[in-house]
């Protein structure tokens, strides 16, 4: 749902693979990963039973370096938000 929304939203996600995300502690997320070859993906549950997504592009895409932090709503109901970082 996070990449998906992603996308709709003109974040590239040129080499994001689901099945490749970590889950981690809501503090890791937010932190995110360094700028690499490929895209990563963290994943948080959060207390409030939604999840927070971590999505750093990877190097060779059009959003070089950019983050995004999409909040899924519980039951994957939706995206609450997004914020983009570097």
């Amino acid at each position: 749902m996070a990449l998906t929304a992603l996308l709709n939203r003109k974040f590239d996600v040129q080499g994001c693979d689901a099945s490749e995300a970590r889950v981690v502690q809501e503090a890791e997320a937010r932190a995110g990963t360094p700028q690499g070859e490929r895209c990563a993906i963290l994943v948080a549950r959060r207390s409030d039973r939604t999840w927070l997504v971590a999505v750093r592009s990877s190097l060779s895409s059009a959003s070089v370096g950019a983050q995004a932090l999409v909040t899924v709503l519980p039951e994957a109901e939706g995206v609450g938000a997004i914020e983009y970082t570097r």
